[in-house]
């Protein structure tokens, strides 16, 4: 199958209230074939937090991920791809400020498993916490 170009477009958005995003942000394309990355794109934000890939390569069944790291951390998009189109638009990424308080974090469950092996004398624990942040930073 031969090679097209579409276009990909959107916005790095700050979901922490009445925090500012800046502009200059750096935004990764990466185009993914049969789960092995195929190419790697950049763009830079504008000053509203606007994007876009313009002739992005691609071929049927490449997958996109956009992705930008903010405040040490890296936010990705949910995969992206050209079925039937040659526009991609409306790609929007959530950054988060950061938070050093522990208070922001809860755990909603615990759960522990324990496992027993009689040939070999011993027993397995294994804890598993589910856990959430009633804010709006990480």
């Amino acid at each position: 199958t031969g090679q097209t170009a579409g276009v990909i477009s959107g916005k790095v958005v700050n979901g922490t209230l009445g925090a500012a995003l800046p502009s200059g942000q750096e935004v990764v394309l990466s185009g993914y074939d049969n789960f092995r990355q195929a190419l790697q794109l950049t763009a830079t934000t504008s000053a509203d937090g606007a994007f876009t890939f313009s002739a992005v390569p691609y071929v049927t069944g490449r997958q996109f991920l956009a992705s930008t790291n903010f405040g040490g951390l890296n936010y990705s998009s949910d995969l992206l791809n050209f079925d039937r189109q040659s526009a991609i638009v409306n790609v929007q990424l959530t950054v988060f400020g950061t938070t050093a308080d522990p208070g922001v974090i809860q755990v909603e469950q615990m759960h522990i498993s324990l496992t027993s092996d009689p040939n070999a004398n011993q027993v397995d624990v294994a804890d598993m916490f589910v856990v959430s942040n009633n804010s709006d930073e990480v």
